[in-house]
């Protein structure tokens, strides 16, 4: 099948050009340029988690994402119009997604069916267990409420704990469930020498057998899974290895994501997700860098980096991405070096995760990059990397590739696409710089830039 980096970054175009309103007649021109890209064999795009939240707010990635769409399938038969229509269904909230034999929409799936679920239900005579079933806690102590000393509470722990093995012995799932979660709500209201002890107690009664339940059970209850992830957070090593094992056993994680926020966020995990970096599994490594890079912790900066010589395209623009999530300090050189790797979408990638840094520094490397680039679509992905920095020094150099029109007769200037780009980046802009890069393109720019930069002014399209 075609490769899915042209068609996303022609794919972005179109949903900018409707976002703009720059006219239904670029748009469709963006439409056939996605349309070239998905070939004679047809394409199925992934809303893919190794680059979410990396394309912005209303790049294809971010709108499937917003619209519950995991995957799209195209067929060699889509037609430009097809496209055009897909683009404008992504670009709103309420209009309905094509399904049919040239577009088919995959959506996220988090409930699994009816007749499921009532197989792990308890008979309605079974009593429950006294105190398991409380009402959602707070998130914190209240107010002005004085720690309390464990001994005034041992009763109600051992319940508790009583009231978890008792449920879990009879399948009761959900009590257990909601026993635990009251546990861990007790640990916010103890004094700091007894809150250790408990969530001692707490590592162990999540044994690996009882957390497998508890994420079965959580699949076929989605209104659980945030209180699953509560509980989680205080999993031992033996917990935490079965949630690795659940969400890499597959490439696709379905409704299987709501873990992530389990292993991001628990102290112990970090071992395991550092030993993700170093499976044989492709997917595996992209998931390892996406998790590394949420912790934040800069320890995990030296592995990510001893993947950047992976074979496989996706791992290098997984770690890249991953890259940008750190201190530009520590990364700026990797990335930079991610550039002039052989396979665009690497390059593409790299500049992504260096304007994702923030800083006007990351501009002229990547415009270096950029000058010596001749892929039309990573040409593309550059500037729109550069249409994320937000500085002054960004601004300038966008201003520059829009009134850059390509001439005929040399090989420098930039296509209306990449022109048009360019405008797009400075109508995000919030800096002093960008607002008057816009008006002056409003004001001197000629066809699609002109109508494009007047469009994000406010003003008149047309003159």
């Amino acid at each position: 099948m075609a490769h899915p980096t042209g068609f996303e970054l022609a794919f972005d175009l179109v949903l900018a050009q409707l976002k703009l309103g720059a006219g239904r007649t670029q748009a469709r021109r963006a439409a056939s340029a996605a349309r070239e890209a998905v070939g004679s064999t047809g394409l199925v795009f992934e809303a893919g988690l190794e680059q979410a939240g990396m394309a912005g707010d209303s790049g294809l990635r971010a709108r499937l994402l917003a619209r519950r769409v995991d995957s799209i399938h195209l067929s060699p038969q889509v037609t430009t119009k097809d496209l055009l229509g897909l683009a404008e269904a992504l670009a709103s909230d309420d209009l309905p997604l094509p399904d049919d034999a040239r577009i088919r929409c995959e959506m996220v799936v988090d409930i699994i069916p009816e007749a499921t679920l009532q197989l792990t239900r308890l008979p309605e005579d079974t009593p429950p267990v006294s105190g398991t079933l409380l009402p959602e806690p707070a998130a914190e102590t209240e107010a002005g409420r004085e720690p309390r000393h464990s001994a005034d509470m041992t009763e109600e722990i051992q319940r508790l704990r009583d009231g978890v093995t008792e449920a879990a012995a009879r399948g009761g799932w959900m009590e257990a469930l909601h026993a635990a979660q009251a546990l861990t709500d007790l640990s916010h209201r103890l004094a700091d020498r007894d809150r250790g002890s408990l969530t001692i107690q707490i590592k162990r009664l999540l044994t690996a057998l009882l957390v497998g339940e508890l994420i079965d059970f959580a699949l076929r209850a989605p209104e659980e899974q945030d209180r699953l992830v509560a509980v989680l957070r205080y999993g031992g090593r033996e917990a935490l290895e079965l949630v690795v094992d659940r969400v890499s056993e597959h490439e696709a994680l379905g409704p299987k994501r709501f873990l992530l926020d389990v292993l991001a966020e628990a102290p112990d995990a970090f071992p395991l997700l550092e030993g993700l970096t170093r499976s044989h599994r492709p997917h595996a490594i992209r998931l390892g860098a996406h998790l590394l890079a949420r912790t934040g912790d800069a320890a995990a900066i030296p592995p990510l980096k001893a993947q950047l010589g992976h074979p496989e395209a996706s791992v290098r623009v997984a770690v890249l991405l991953a890259l940008g999530a750190f201190p530009r300090a520590n990364v700026a050189d990797a990335l930079r070096e991610g550039l002039q790797d052989p396979v665009p979408s690497v390059r593409v990638a790299a500049a992504a995760a260096l304007a994702t840094l923030g800083s006007g520094g990351v501009v002229m490397p990547i415009l270096g990059a950029l000058e010596h680039e001749r892929d039309p679509d990573v040409r593309l992905g550059f500037i729109q990397a550069l249409g994320r920095v937000d500085a002054p020094e960004a601004a300038t150099v966008l201003a520059g590739i829009a009134m850059e029109k390509r001439s005929i007769l040399t090989r420098r200037g930039y296509a209306d696409p990449h022109r048009v780009a360019a405008v797009e980046g400075l109508a995000r802009g919030t800096t002093r710089a960008a607002r008057a890069a816009l008006e002056r393109v409003a004001e001197e720019g000629s066809g699609a830039v002109r109508v494009a930069a007047r469009t994000a002014l406010g003003g008149p399209s047309s003159g």
